[in-house]
């Protein structure tokens, strides 16, 4: 999930072209969905995958605020960061929806044994109301670190 989490951000900030982030994103949450069906021997169905990704986007966009109000006083702890773009603020928001869902599944992948949408669409509601300061400074420095320019060394 932390892999998929830094994904996440990493291809927020990559995404260039009006709504290429929505593509990545698309396929990086399946690619997530499947490998931990793969991980807990559950049976994933493309339907079910979508379904929850679905689920999980629906109820992102009542959350979305919340996420970028804490995404941005994480950045707040760097120096300097202050007047960091808006991309970062939504990069490191698309990693906290992703640690988010992917904590969600697991729990629900575990309980149930098998991809149970609803059941991991609850427990993502639940989660979101954990204490996503950590989690979301850790990712603002994906992003931070994504921005950097690449030095030869």
């Amino acid at each position: 999930v932390s892999r998929y989490a830094r994904r996440a951000v990493v291809g927020a900030m990559a995404a260039v072209a009006p709504g290429s982030d929505l593509v990545i994103q698309g396929g990086l949450a399946a690619g997530m969905v499947r490998e931990l069906c793969t991980l807990y021997e559950a049976d994933w169905r493309e339907v079910g995958v979508e379904r929850f990704i679905a689920g999980v986007r629906r109820r992102s966009h009542t959350v979305t605020p919340l996420l970028l109000g804490v995404a941005g006083n994480a950045l707040k702890a760097f120096p300097g960061v202050g007047t960091l773009a808006g991309g970062a603020v939504h990069a490191v928001a698309y990693g906290l929806l992703f640690r988010t869902a992917g904590r969600a599944l697991i729990v629900s992948l575990e309980d149930r044994g098998e991809l149970a949408a609803d059941d991991a669409l609850a427990r993502f509601e639940e989660t979101l109301r954990e204490d996503m300061g950590t989690p979301a400074r850790s990712l603002a420095r994906v992003a931070l670190d994504s921005e950097a320019p690449k030095r030869d060394g």
